[in-house]
């Protein structure tokens, strides 16, 4: 065991998980390290991690007007490890990934609908931090000298520059609390009750951008049209304010879905450097979603 698994072991012990507890490493990257140790879950959050909207973040999470829509934290947390910060939660059961048509994409769209129609009264919302994290990947991919990199580089200067986290995004778009890193991976069910996580990107910011993933997967043909339809059509029906009635969805969808898209394909091309391997199909075709990008251009 490491020293830094060793010391997540010892907070989850010090929140009341049993000495006897079994545990199970679910992540160790760069950016994150969670382990579950019993009925609870430590994480371990991404270096530089600021404290003080950290703090705000597990604020928010603890409001009683998200508790049926994001999963509550532990008390008494974050806490330091090292130079990092680590926080506390309850284990729940994630979305299974090899089982793509029990997916809970209705569950998503009513929850995320929740979520943008709820005032969190704390202290002032970190901005989202997506557009932040795109930046990231590509900052990351920049260190790469290869034919990808350069299309994908390519693709990445025809981006609306608010979503690379260069300037404000345009206020036509609705702008409110906001998850600010939704995927399904970022879900998990509570008894009978699903719950977002990983507040590590909430706050206040254009809402359209919790839906602007499974809008690239949509567009790069990794989603079912049936199902995106379906997801869209609750999401509106459920209430939810960043997809105003009477407004093509592709009118507000298209800048951020094609930034997923873009950090998509440089995390897959870091990702093969690292691992020293060729890009795999599903790989090589966000690198040809992204050719497209930077033959298309910049949006109107």
């Amino acid at each position: 065991m490491s020293d830094r698994t060793a010391a997540l072991l010892a907070i989850a012990r010090t929140a009341g998980a049993a000495a006897t507890a079994d545990t199970e490493l679910l992540a160790d990257r760069r950016d994150v390290t969670v382990l579950r140790v019993g009925d609870l879950v430590v994480k371990l959050h991404a270096p530089g991690t600021d404290p003080r909207e950290l703090a705000t973040r597990i604020a928010m999470a603890s409001a009683p007007e998200v508790a049926e829509i994001l999963l509550t934290p532990m008390a008494g947390f974050p806490v330091p490890v090292a130079d990092r910060l680590a926080t506390v939660w309850p284990v729940g059961d994630p979305v299974d990934p090899t089982d793509p048509d029990r997916a809970p994409w209705l569950h998503a769209a009513h929850l995320l609908a929740q979520l943008h129609n709820t005032v969190v009264h704390s202290d002032p919302l970190p901005y989202i931090g997506g557009p932040a994290r795109i930046a990231g990947a590509i900052d990351r991919l920049s260190a790469i000298r290869s034919d990808a990199a350069d299309v994908v580089l390519r693709a990445r200067a025809e981006l609306p520059p608010w979503t690379v986290g260069d300037g404000a995004a345009p206020s036509t778009l609705k702008h409110g609390l906001a998850h600010g890193d939704w995927h399904l991976g970022q879900m998990v069910r509570i008894g009978e009750r699903w719950r977002l996580i990983d507040i590590d990107e909430l706050g206040a910011g254009p809402q359209v951008w919790d839906l602007a993933r499974p809008a690239a997967w949509f567009a790069v043909g990794m989603l079912a049209p049936q199902t995106w339809g379906e997801f869209l059509d609750a999401y509106r029906v459920a209430g939810g304010s960043a997809l105003p009635t009477g407004v093509d969805p592709w009118l507000l969808l298209d800048g951020p879905a094609r930034a997923c898209t873009v950090q998509a394909a440089a995390r897959a091309i870091t990702t093969a450097a690292r691992e020293e391997r060729e890009l795999d199909e599903v790989e090589q075709l966000l690198i040809e979603c992204c050719r497209g990008i930077a033959r298309v251009g910049k949006l109107p």
